[in-house]
């Protein structure tokens, strides 16, 4: 969390904060740090709870990673967690980072008013090197559905990020083009 000081004897503040509630992944990407040593999730309430902590101690952002947050519970887990944090506790900025293979429209039809950024990870636009980083998405097209998932984010009112780790299968790669067409806020390379 990044932290803030008053003065010498006030207490660090989290004002924004990265959740990984899961280290749980449906990808196996060679260079990522999360393992799924444990399948762990905090119930819920106590998720919420642990929250609203935060945000009595100062939290105004929060990022929902793992893992892939869209793993628990096809997403339900982590859609009651975004509009808990924009409904209940008004937080002014609510975001996830996913690999982006699980999520569904109907997820976007009932939770995307709470979200504000949707980050998405792309490492290449090439099915044969993400196969070989670990991004396989079986039959999935992988920039066909970052096309959808940038148009549903449109749709909601939604900003679209693209993180790309440069490594390498794709340190070749020019992305320009690619990335020009999907018109993110924000290209974190």
């Amino acid at each position: 969390p990044e932290r803030e000081r008053e003065g010498e004897d006030a207490p660090p503040t989290p004002t924004s904060v990265n959740y990984h509630f899961t280290r749980q992944c449906n990808y196996k990407c060679g260079f990522c740090f999360h393992t799924a040593k444990t399948s762990f999730v905090l119930p819920l309430e106590e998720a919420k709870r642990g929250l609203a902590m935060l945000k009595e101690a100062g939290m105004e952002k929060i990022n929902f990673s793992g893992g892939e947050p869209f793993l628990q519970d096809r997403g339900e887990f982590v859609g009651k967690l975004v509009q808990f944090c924009k409904q209940e506790l008004e937080l002014p900025s609510v975001s996830i980072v996913s690999n982006g293979s699980l999520i569904r429209k109907q997820w976007f039809e009932k939770y995307g008013e709470y979200l504000d950024i949707l980050a998405i990870s792309c490492d290449s636009f090439d099915e044969d090197v993400n196969v070989l980083i670990g991004r396989h998405q079986g039959k999935k097209n992988h920039v066909e559905n970052l096309h959808k998932l940038r148009q549903w984010c449109r749709d909601h009112a939604v900003a679209f990020k693209i993180n790309s780790v440069i490594n390498r299968f794709n340190v070749e790669e020019d992305m320009n083009d690619q990335i020009k067409a999907l018109n993110p806020v924000r290209w974190k390379v």
